[in-house]
Order: structure tokens, then sequence, then C-alpha cells
């Protein structure tokens, strides 16, 4: 996936937000509304990470596998790609707001 690559370019840094906006844009749009709506709350969870433990880098690996999968994938290239799966949700989780303000009209109801 396009993702992988740019976050496979420098695992460190978060990947630019008109690279991860553009990867956006291309989801079909029932994708495009569920994904700013579970990062719009998953980004909320993160809020009361002081007490429920679920900073952005937990919820990444709670949900990471499910959310950012390959067509086609085998146990292999899953366990090969799940520490970049995991720091790319992280990154999305934590800078919500930057990354889906295009967006901002399908949060859905507040939380």
């Amino acid at each position: 996936a396009e993702y992988m690559g740019l976050q496979r370019q420098n695992p460190t840094t978060p990947p630019p937000v008109p690279e991860i906006q553009n990867i956006i844009t291309q989801l079909p749009e029932t994708n495009r509304v569920m994904l700013t709506r579970l990062l719009h709350y998953l980004h909320h969870v993160t809020t009361f990470s002081n007490t429920n433990k679920m900073t952005s880098n937990n919820l990444a690996v709670c949900f990471g596998p499910d959310v950012l999968r390959a067509r086609e994938e085998d146990l292999m290239s899953v366990m090969a790609d799940l520490s970049v799966i995991i720091m790319f949700l992280s990154n999305l989780i934590q800078s919500y707001h930057t990354y889906f303000a295009p967006w901002k009209d399908l949060e859905g109801p507040p939380v």
C-alpha cells in the first residue's frame, strides 16, 4: 500500500501532510467517511490517556492490523509490516486534526 512506502522512507518521522491527504482522497467515499469517523473517535480516546492508558501508540497496536490491511497478505508480510503499520496509524491518530482537516464535515456527531 502507498502509505507503507511513505512511512518506510523515514520510519521515525510522520509522513508529510499533503501525501497523506492525497492517499485519503483516493479512498472510496464510504472508506473515507469510516476512516475519518474512526480516527476522530480514537483521537478523542487519547485525550483521556492519563486515565485509560490508551495512547495513540496503544490504540494503533489494537486497531492497526485491522484498519490498514493489504489486499493480499500472508502471515509473514503482516508480521514484517506490523511496526510500520503501528507507527503510521499512531501518527494519524496523534495528528488527526492536521491530516483530516479537509474532511472535518465527515466526523459525525460529537464524541
